[in-house]
């Protein structure tokens, strides 16, 4: 029984820990989805030499908490357009979930530290690599999700480097993980 009480406790800990974070998460959702589309938009915004990438914000509530449109552009459709007269640009869009894709890890994360049996100090940079790292991961999905669907829109223009790599990291980083 005395080798289960820490067990228990860490499970107390994480548990409550996690609970009031997912309720706070829920008050900063918002919040949250707003700083996704910044870093998206920074890292992403001009993509390659043709590409041209919008955040916006999905207004409506779905079932899978989607809270960002990512549509893509051509540069150079874009100033054929401009230069033609035309009104709009065709985009290839998908849409982000920075619920499941960003802040439910980071909960998840922060509620496993927070409860482990370790002195506060390793658990402040335990925290700060690690949601470093998971922010590193987000990314990387991001980058992919693009070229993937860059690869799936030829009209677009823009060539795909590796696109078998593409294919076979969209499908483990991305798609089977069911966060975007």
């Amino acid at each position: 029984m005395k080798k289960s009480k820490p067990l228990i406790k860490f499970l107390l800990i994480f548990v409550a820990t996690y609970a009031v974070l997912l309720v706070a998460a829920h008050f900063m959702d918002r919040y949250y989805a707003n700083s996704y589309r910044w870093f998206g938009k920074v890292f992403f915004e001009n993509y390659g030499e043709k590409g041209f990438l919008q955040f916006f914000p999905v207004e409506e509530k779905t079932t899978y908490r989607l809270s960002t449109k990512v549509v893509i552009f051509n540069k150079e459709q874009i100033q054929v357009a401009r230069q033609t007269g035309q009104a709009t640009v065709k985009g290839a869009e998908f849409f982000v979930s920075s619920w499941y894709n960003g802040l439910i890890p980071d909960i998840l994360l922060v509620s496993l530290i927070i409860a482990s049996p370790v002195p506060w100090k390793r658990k402040l940079f335990a925290a700060i690599a690690g949601l470093l790292l998971f922010d590193l991961f987000i990314l990387l999905k991001w980058k992919l999700a693009i070229a993937w669907e860059i690869s799936q829109n030829p009209w677009l223009e823009m060539p795909t480097r590796n696109p078998g790599l593409v294919k076979t990291g969209y499908e483990i980083f991305v798609q089977n993980i069911e966060t975007t």
